[in-house]
C-alpha cells in the first residue's frame, strides 16, 4: 500500500475503526470460552482492514498446558508453530513496538513487523503484525493495533479466568464424582453385609437395578436369576398372599401422596420352605410427581414370626393354667373352708373337754388330795400317844409334802391350761412400773439373802398387761431361785432394740446356770435340768413364758454356762403381735 493524503488516510483510519469496532463488539470476544474462535475473528479483522501479510498471536500460561498460538496469513497457509519459531528473536519483553524490519517468515523478501506485549503486571501474550510495506505500521495504525491488542489482552484475561474457573469446576467434578463413588462403593459394601435385602427397580423398563447378595441366602435363589428375570421376586411369593402383595404394590406406586410401603408376606422358596417377609419401600418420582423408581428393604422375620407365635401360644397356656388353678382355688378354698369348720368344731370339743378336765382336776383331783393331807396331819399330831417311831413319822412328813406338791402342780396345770383359752386383752403397758410389781412379788422369796437388783431403762409397747406380769414373775422367780448358792447374787433386767421394729428384753442372773446342750429341754411341761431336791418346782414355769409370748407373737430363748449364770430373752413387737 503507497503513502495515502491526510483526507484520504483519515477516511481510510475511520473505515478500519468502524470494522475494529465491529470486531471487538462480537458477545464472544467478551464472554465466550472459546478463545480460539476470539483469536481467528480479530486476526481475520486486523489483516484485512489493515492489508497486513500475517497477523500472529501468542497466549502465555494459559491455564495448566503449553502456550497457544494462532496466525493468520494474507495468503496461503503456514503453521502457528513454524511462525512462532521464527519470530521467537524478535520477541523478547524490552522490544518496543516500532518497525522492525526482518526476513519475512511467511514469504519472501523482508518484512516490517510490530510487536504488543500484553499485560501489564505479567505478561500473558504477544500480539505480532506484519507487512511487506517498508513504512509499517504509520501512526494510525499502530493506534488502531494498540486499541486491538488491549482489547485482545482483556479477552486473553478473561479467557483464563473462564479457564482457571472450568479447571476449579473439573477439579470439584473430580472430586465430588470420586466422593460419590466412594460412598456409593462403602454403601454397596454395607448393603452386602447386611442380612436383609435391599433392593432398586426402576418402573418404566420394570428392571431390578441393584440386589443385595441376601437374596441369594432369604429367597434361595441367584441375584443374577432375578436380574434377568424381575417377575422371580412376585412368583415366590405365596399364592395366598400374592393378590394382596400385588394390589397393594399397584395402590402404592398410583397414589399421588403415598410414598412409604410397609407390609409382610410369604414366600415359598425352590426348597419348599415357607418363610416370613417384611417389606419396606419407598418410591423416588421425577419433577411431575410421578413414580420413577422403587427402593426398599426385605427382612427375613420368620424366626421372630415363630418367636412370637411360641410366646403366644405360651400366654394362651398360661391363661388356660391360671383358668385351671383358679377353679382348684376355688375348690380348694371350699375344702379348707370345710377342713377349717371341722377341725373348728373339734376344737370346740376339745376344749370342753379340756374345761370337763380342768374341772375334774379343781375338784375331783383336790378331794382326795385333802384327805391325804388331812389324815396325815391327823396322824402326826396322834404320833407321841399311839407311840410312831421315826421312820413313821418321817413316811407321814413325806406324804404331807407330796400333797402339797401335788396339790401346787394342780394349780400349775390350771393356770397353764387356762393361758391357752384366755383370750389377750392388749394395751400400752409402762414395762418399768410392770418390772418393779414383779421385783415387789418375789422379794418375799428372797428374805433374808443379800440381792443386788440392775434395772435398766425399759419402754412401753402394746401387750396383755396380767399375761406379761406373769412372765416377768417367773422369769425373776427362777432367777432368784437358782442365785441361792450366791453370797451376793446379781440379777439384771434391761431391753435390747432390735431390728424391724422389735424389742428384746432378757433377765440375768449369776447363778448355777445350765447346759446348753439341754438347753431344748428348758421351755418344755414338767422338765427339768436340776434336781427337785436342790430347787424346788414343777417344771411349768418356763413352759409359760413360752406359751405367753407366742401368743403375742413374738420369740423365747435363753443361754447359759453352768456355774457361770443364765440369760433368759424374749422379743416382742413395738406394735404388739397377733394373737
Amino acid at each position: 500500500m503507497g503513502k495515502e493524503s491526510a483526507p484520504g488516510e483519515i477516511s481510510r483510519l475511520r473505515r478500519c475503526m468502524n470494522d475494529l469496532v465491529s470486531v471487538l463488539s462480537l458477545p464472544a470476544m467478551w464472554t465466550g470460552r472459546d478463545l480460539s474462535g476470539v483469536a481467528t475473528v480479530l486476526l481475520d479483522g486486523l489483516v484485512r482492514m489493515l492489508d497486513l501479510d500475517f497477523a500472529y498471536l501468542r497466549a502465555c500460561d494459559f491455564g495448566s498446558g503449553p502456550p497457544k498460538e494462532w496466525i493468520r496469513l494474507a495468503q496461503g497457509e503456514a503453521a502457528a508453530e513454524d511462525i512462532g519459531r521464527a519470530l521467537a528473536p524478535h520477541l523478547a519483553h524490552d522490544s518496543t513496538t516500532a518497525s522492525q524490519h526482518i526476513a519475512n517468515p511467511v514469504a519472501e523478501g523482508t518484512a516490517s513487523i510490530s510487536v504488543f506485549h500484553l499485560g501489564i503486571q505479567e505478561s500473558i501474550g504477544v500480539f505480532v503484525a506484519g507487512s511487506q510495506r517498508p513504512e509499517f505500521p504509520t501512526e494510525s495504525e499502530r493506534l488502531l493495533l494498540q486499541v486491538a491488542t488491549n482489547q485482545v489482552a482483556i479477552a486473553l484475561q478473561e479467557a483464563r479466568r473462564m479457564a482457571e474457573q472450568d479447571a476449579q469446576v473439573e477439579i470439584e467434578r473430580i472430586r465430588a464424582g470420586a466422593a460419590l463413588r466412594e460412598s456409593e462403593r462403602r454403601l454397596r459394601e454395607l448393603a452386602d453385609k447386611l442380612p436383609e435385602v435391599i433392593w432398586i427397580t426402576a418402573l418404566d423398563s420394570e428392571k431390578v437395578l441393584y440386589c443385595s447378595p441376601s437374596f441369594e441366602t432369604v429367597w434361595g435363589l441367584k441375584v443374577e436369576d432375578l436380574y434377568r428375570e424381575p417377575r422371580l421376586w412376585t412368583w415366590s411369593i405365596h399364592p395366598e398372599d400374592r393378590d394382596r402383595v400385588v394390589a397393594n404394590f399397584s395402590k402404592w406406586i398410583g397414589g399421588a401422596e403415598i410414598n412409604y410401603h410397609d407390609i409382610e408376606f410369604r414366600i415359598v422358596r425352590p426348597d419348599g420352605e415357607i418363610r416370613w417377609i417384611h417389606e419396606r419401600g419407598v418410591l423416588t418420582r421425577d419433577e411431575n410427581g410421578r413414580p420413577v423408581e422403587v427402593s426398599g428393604i426385605s427382612a427375613d422375620v420368620t424366626a421372630a414370626r415363630q418367636a412370637k407365635r411360641a410366646l403366644e401360644t405360651a400366654f394362651e397356656q398360661i391363661r388356660a393354667l391360671k383358668d385351671q388353678l383358679y377353679t382348684e382355688n376355688i375348690a380348694l378354698r371350699e375344702r379348707v373352708e370345710r377342713e377349717v369348720a371341722r377341725r373348728s368344731s373339734e376344737l370346740a370339743a376339745m376344749n370342753k373337754e379340756l374345761e370337763a378336765f380342768a374341772y375334774s382336776v379343781s375338784h375331783d383331783l383336790r378331794a382326795p388330795l385333802r384327805h391325804m393331807s388331812g389324815y396325815s396331819e391327823l396322824l402326826q399330831k396322834k404320833a407321841p400317844s399311839i407311840q410312831l417311831d421315826e421312820t413313821c413319822r418321817r413316811y407321814i412328813t413325806i406324804i404331807m409334802e407330796s400333797a402339797k406338791r401335788m396339790g401346787n402342780l394342780i394349780d400349775d396345770l390350771l393356770a397353764f391350761s387356762r393361758i391357752g383359752r384366755a383370750e389377750t386383752q392388749r394395751s400400752l403397758v409402762n414395762l418399768s412400773q410392770l418390772v418393779t410389781e414383779a421385783v415387789s412379788e418375789v422379794r418375799q422369796e428372797a428374805e433374808g439373802r443379800n440381792i443386788e437388783w440392775k434395772i435398766g431403762a425399759l419402754p412401753e409397747f402394746y401387750a396383755d398387761r396380767s399375761m406379761l406380769r406373769l412372765v416377768l414373775v417367773n422369769l425373776l422367780s427362777n432367777a432368784v431361785k437358782f442365785t441361792r448358792p450366791r453370797s451376793q447374787a446379781e440379777i439384771e433386767i434391761g431391753c435390747i432394740n432390735g431390728n424391724n421394729g422389735e424389742l428384746t428384753v432378757f433377765v440375768k442372773d449369776n447363778g448355777v446356770g445350765f447346759d446348753m446342750k439341754y438347753v431344748s429341754k428348758l421351755f418344755g411341761v414338767f422338765q427339768r435340768l436340776h434336781p427337785s431336791d436342790s430347787f424346788e418346782g414343777t417344771g411349768i414355769g418356763l413352759a409359760t413364758v413360752q406359751r405367753i409370748i407366742h401368743r403375742h407373737g413374738g420369740k423365747v430363748w435363753a443361754e447359759g454356762l453352768v456355774d457361770q449364770g443364765a440369760t433368759f430373752y424374749f422379743s416382742l413387737s413395738k406394735e404388739g403381735g397377733s394373737d
